[in-house]
C-alpha cells in the first residue's frame, strides 16, 4: 500500500468522524439531543485538508469500497466515544439513540459490497 493510499483511508477515517458530528449535530438541531462537549468528529475535522492534493482524491477515486469501510467505520465508532466516552453527546430517546449509532451502516455495507462483489465473467 502506498503513502497515497495510507492518506486516503485516513482521510476517509476522518470524514466518518466528522459525518457522525454532523449526525449529532443534526439531531441536537431537531431537539433529539444536546451536544455539551467537543465531538470526536469536530475536533478531527481539520484533518481533512490532507484530501487537498490531488493524488488523494484520485485515490479515494479509485478505492472507493476501502474508503466506505474505513468512513463507516468511523461513522460508527464516533457515537460511541462522544455519548459513552466522553459525555460530549447526550442523546434523548430511543429512535435518536438508534439513529445516532446506526447512522454509519450503509457506508459499511456499500463499502464491503464493493470490495468484496464478485467480479463478472463472460460466457460468450
Amino acid at each position: 500500500m502506498t503513502a497515497t493510499a495510507r492518506l486516503a483511508l485516513v482521510v476517509a477515517a476522518v470524514a466518518g468522524l466528522a459525518a457522525g458530528a454532523a449526525t449529532d449535530g443534526c439531531l441536537a438541531a431537531v431537539g433529539a439531543a444536546r451536544v455539551d462537549g467537543l465531538q470526536v468528529g469536530v475536533a478531527a475535522a481539520p484533518l481533512l485538508a490532507l484530501a487537498l492534493p490531488v493524488s488523494v482524491r484520485r485515490e479515494l477515486v479509485a478505492g472507493v469500497g476501502p474508503a466506505l469501510l474505513f468512513a463507516g467505520s468511523a461513522w460508527m465508532l464516533a457515537p460511541l466515544v462522544d455519548q459513552h466516552l466522553t459525555r460530549a453527546v447526550v442523546v434523548d430517546a430511543p429512535v435518536p439513540d438508534l439513529i445516532h449509532h446506526l447512522a454509519g451502516w450503509p457506508a459499511v455495507l456499500a463499502g464491503a459490497r464493493l470490495v468484496h462483489r464478485p467480479k463478472a465473467t463472460r460466457t460468450s
